[in-house]
């Protein structure tokens, strides 16, 4: 399962390319929404043709450039989540894989809690 979160800002774009990147997102079913400045989406599903990527590579070659990133959430059934991080430099799209890793547990206690 894959759990994508973009939202990203650009220079101020025309229409048509406005319609050129909803097209494309359509093209892949994926629900964006996009303006003159700016790219938003929520996405949550298999992607195994990886077309969530796919669009993301469109969208760099149109946008050439673009602050914010792409979360992607790897969910794994062993509690350790591996993240794909996108961002749109230059005309192309950047990954950096990441993984959380969980210290020690410690127990949390407030002084005038009751039931200390």
């Amino acid at each position: 399962m894959k759990e994508y979160s973009a939202y990203l800002t650009f220079p101020a774009i025309d229409q048509n390319r406005v319609i050129q990147i909803k097209a494309l997102a359509e093209s892949v079913a994926l629900q964006v929404d996009v303006g003159e400045t700016f790219l938003e989406f929520e996405y949550s599903g298999r992607d195994s043709s990886r077309q969530v990527v796919r669009f993301l590579y469109e969208l760099a070659k149109l946008l050439h450039d673009a602050s914010g990133e792409v979360k992607c959430e790897l969910v794994n059934d062993d509690g350790y989540d591996d993240f794909e991080f996108y961002r749109i430099s230059e005309g192309r799209l950047i990954c950096q894989i990441g993984r959380i890793v969980r210290g020690q547990e410690a127990v949390i206690y407030f002084k005038d809690s009751p039931n200390n």
